[in-house]
């Protein structure tokens, strides 16, 4: 008796054991194929990519000297090209000035009449140039040397002037 018993508490055990195997498989291939139904969207979607155009146009050099200490440049930024094709995106831009090392060297930039405010690292503000019309922003760098005349050296220095675009994104459905 005590042998059948045995016997019985095996085939318990292996039927147990047996059953929680078949379970867990249940489980897994139940949960898998879930996550694989949820998973598998499809859909079809038309991008259309904007081309940006930007043009920094600029069509002098300038010298300072002893005598002259203070001279300007114009450059023009806009949204289309020489072929008269426009931007197709919204772009924001911020002028840097760099190259300005000297401290007695200063400078104002200036859009038409009115004066652009500069950071602490010649950084302007950010500018906008729109989409579905010519525009042309012109600006004036004026640029001073402010030594005395007897105490001006041969200055040798180059400035350059630096404009960064981000292209914005319409917002169009």
């Amino acid at each position: 008796m005590l042998v059948k018993r045995k016997i019985q508490k095996k085939k318990n055990g292996i039927a147990f054991w047996l059953l929680l195997c078949i379970v867990l498989f249940l489980f897994l291939w139940v949960s898998t194929s879930f996550a694989k139904l949820a998973t598998s969207l499809s859909g079809i979607g038309k991008v259309r990519i904007a081309t940006p155009i930007m043009e920094v146009i600029t069509q002098q050099s300038m010298i300072i000297t002893a005598k002259e200490p203070k001279n300007s440049c114009y450059f023009q930024v806009r949204n289309y090209n020489e072929k008269g094709e426009m931007n197709e995106a919204e772009m924001e831009y911020f002028i840097e000035i760099s190259g300005l090392e000297d401290k007695d060297i200063s400078f104002n930039l200036y859009e038409g009449t009115e004066k652009v405010s500069m950071e602490e690292k010649f950084i302007s503000e950010k500018r906008k140039l729109g989409i579905n019309q010519k525009e042309e922003h012109v600006y004036r760098l004026e640029i001073i040397y402010q030594k005395g005349e007897e105490e001006q050296t041969n200055l040798n220095q180059e400035v350059e002037i630096k404009v960064h675009s981000i292209q914005k994104m319409n917002e169009k459905s």
